[in-house]
């Protein structure tokens, strides 16, 4: 059983500066994306959500900015997006056999600039604080990482270790994400809200998501 694997190639569509962080939309409706997001629906559409996704609240992040040499476009170092007491991803955004086309959950990812992540086709069930897993590299260097390549869309649940690495080249990228449904819980000061009201179909938390108290809603 895989946790992470190769959707296929993609088109990113023409940059124009746009930077959202897990912004809710109705997934199947285009019309509950913003007109200044919604040439990413081809994007979308590639991720081929299974029919159960269909009219659930799911999250875009889209970032397109220059990237400097030496630094990474988004949160370096090894980490999952699952935190070790589930909030962070609820139940677990992600699980199936992939290799017989049964993803079920979990999120889509994709960027424009090869080399510039990687990622691990294993669960860390019990990462550190946020999901960190630094205390894990020298195992998992071991472990023959996946180099994402460039405009090919990858799923993976939330469990997978992954980082963004720092470029060698500085670059313009381009980078999308859609997670599906099941997430515990929505950080309100580290994402993006829906002008068109669509609103997190989980808990909303206000204030910073890795200090040690957070109040919610």
């Amino acid at each position: 059983m895989k946790s992470l694997c190769e959707i296929g190639r993609i088109a990113f569509p023409k940059p124009c500066g746009i930077a959202i962080n897990m912004m809710p939309f109705v997934m199947g409706d285009a019309s509950s994306i913003p007109d200044r997001y919604r040439h990413y629906q081809s994007l979308i559409d590639a991720c081929r959500l299974e029919n159960e996704q269909i009219g659930t609240v799911g999250y875009l992040s889209i970032q397109e900015s220059y990237v400097i040499v030496g630094t990474s476009q988004r949160r370096p170092g090894i980490h999952t997006d699952k935190h070790p007491s589930d909030d962070w991803g609820g139940g677990g955004w992600g699980s199936g056999n992939v290799e017989s086309g049964a993803r079920k959950d979990g999120i889509y990812v994709a960027s424009t600039v090869g080399g510039s992540c990687r990622a691990w086709d294993l669960q860390i069930k019990m990462p550190g604080k946020m999901g960190n897993c630094e205390h894990l590299r020298s195992d998992l260097e071991r472990l023959h990482p996946i180099t994402m390549k460039a405009d090919v869309l990858y799923w993976m649940t939330d469990s997978v270790p992954h980082e963004s690495l720092p470029l060698e080249t500085a670059t313009f990228r381009q980078w999308f994400r859609l997670v599906t449904h099941k997430v515990g819980i929505w950080y309100e000061q580290h994402s993006t809200a829906n002008p068109l009201g669509v609103l997190p179909s989980c808990v909303i938390a206000h204030g910073n998501k890795f200090a040690q108290a957070t109040a919610r809603s």
